[in-house]
């Protein structure tokens, strides 16, 4: 509750509301032993007045209990003015200058924010390797994502059971490359004496590097003189438009370089005729005819042409 004025004979009053009371409205909030009280200032949260004859600046943090501040050399301090962070006191009989401020506490300290979370990144665990015949582990690889090995010879292994050497299965539907590989050197990609390679829709090559190529077989149906392909088609079995004798004029979707073998699809059909018609093809004669089949019509595309181009045509006796 607020102080208000100087009481008479050294006492300090305070009101119970705003303004000045009549005398049965107030009690003594603090009896001093001076004669005068002379002046009272709220400053930095607490009560400061001003005596006589001591000259004491006397202080409250609660307005009952009281302490001396400050003893001055003076007998009176006749006013207390608080002015920029500190208290200035008119004083007498000699006029000094009063006490100084308070300063004030330190402000609290912030509290500390907690610490961020550590990231944690693993690589992908590698191949476990075949047990070999003495039942030590041949190999136990793990790959760290990203990671560039460089040494002679990276990996070997030595298979001694019938299980397969090394499985890689790709679960995820995009577009990503199970396998790539880019020789920046003079040796060979890939030296083998046997593939197999027989992921569906995609050609299969047994004994690839010395026993020969085989290419994976797609049936096919002409449609209006056309059909589409991709990188997959290798051999091709066709059959005319409702079975029927069919022209063929061009062959959608090829990829430089990609070898075709075309074929007649079954004796019950109708016979194919290849044509240069509609500039699909490139043929030393046009049209090649599949009338039996054991005929077989090797192309190539030239993407630079355009065009089919015919590799050999063989029209095959049995």
């Amino acid at each position: 509750m607020p102080l208000y004025g100087e009481g008479e004979w050294g006492e300090c009053r305070y009101g119970l509301g705003g303004g000045c009371l009549p005398p049965d409205w107030y009690h003594i909030a603090y009896d001093s032993t001076e004669t005068d009280i002379l002046s009272i200032v709220e400053f930095s949260s607490a009560l400061y007045a001003g005596t006589s004859p001591s000259g004491q600046i006397i202080k409250s943090t609660d307005g009952t209990t009281w302490t001396i501040a400050y003893d001055s050399p003076e007998t009176r301090i006749n006013d207390i003015v608080a002015f920029d962070g500190s208290l200035y006191a008119a004083t007498g009989s000699s006029g000094s200058q009063g006490v100084q401020g308070i300063t004030g506490a330190n402000g609290v300290q912030g509290i500390t924010g907690a610490n961020g979370l550590t990231g944690t990144t693993f690589g992908a665990t590698g191949i476990q390797g075949q047990t070999g015949p003495s039942g030590s582990a041949s190999l136990q690889a793990a790959y760290d994502g990203g990671k560039t090995i460089t040494q002679s010879t990276v990996i070997a292994i030595t298979q001694s059971t019938a299980a397969n050497m090394i499985n890689l299965n790709k679960t995820n539907t995009g577009a990503g490359i199970l396998i790539a590989m880019t020789n920046s050197g003079t040796g060979n990609d890939i030296t083998a004496n046997h593939w197999n390679i027989t992921e569906p829709g995609v050609a299969t090559f047994p004994a690839a590097v010395v026993n020969g190529l085989t290419l994976s077989v797609k049936n096919v149906t002409i449609a209006s003189g056309t059909f589409a392909i991709d990188v997959s088609y290798g051999t091709i079995y066709l059959t005319g438009e409702g079975g029927a004798a069919d022209d063929l004029d061009t062959i959608t979707g090829g990829t430089e370089g990609q070898i075709l073998i075309l074929k007649k699809a079954s004796a019950g059909t109708g016979n194919i005729n290849v044509r240069t018609t509609g500039n699909g093809f490139a043929l030393g004669s046009s049209p090649r005819t599949l009338d039996v089949t054991q005929d077989r019509l090797m192309i190539q595309w030239d993407s630079g042409l355009n065009r089919w181009c015919e590799i050999s045509m063989g029209n095959n006796s049995l």
